[in-house]
């Protein structure tokens, strides 16, 4: 995998499964990305409220409290800017659909490959528009 430089960026990964964000977190260790991690749409609200610094969000689809659509819809609501990648393992049209009438600017299907993951990250980080 290339290396990627986002040192002065912070990636919120929205995701209730440890396992995932584990997984996650490990692919971007070597770019120097600030991780944090929301473990519900709730709290990936309330982090996105409370850091204005949020470059990106990886928004699982499937989550307790909130689900990662609604999340976006208020996350986007507030802060435009932020990009957010959903994912998630039900990957049918109309999920797409969904999440991108809810704001999201990416989709990734799960399970997730690394090499897809970085690419797709390193679209939006440039500033260009994802898949």
């Amino acid at each position: 995998m290339e290396n990627h430089d986002w040192s002065d960026k912070t990636i919120l990964i929205a995701e209730d499964e440890k396992i995932n964000y584990l997984f996650l977190k490990a692919v971007f260790e070597k770019s120097g990305a600030r991780i944090l991690w929301a473990r519900n749409g709730q709290e990936a609200i309330d982090i996105c409220q409370d850091h204005q610094g949020v470059d990106l969000v990886l928004m699982d689809l499937k989550m307790p409290l909130v689900d990662g659509n609604e999340a976006t819809r208020q996350i986007k609501n507030n802060n435009p800017a932020i990009k957010i990648i959903a994912q998630t393992s039900f990957s049918y049209k109309n999920d797409r659909d969904e999440a991108r009438a809810a704001g999201c600017d990416g989709f990734l299907s799960k399970p997730v490959k690394p090499m897809n993951l970085l690419a797709t990250v390193e679209k939006f980080m440039n500033g260009t528009r994802g898949n």
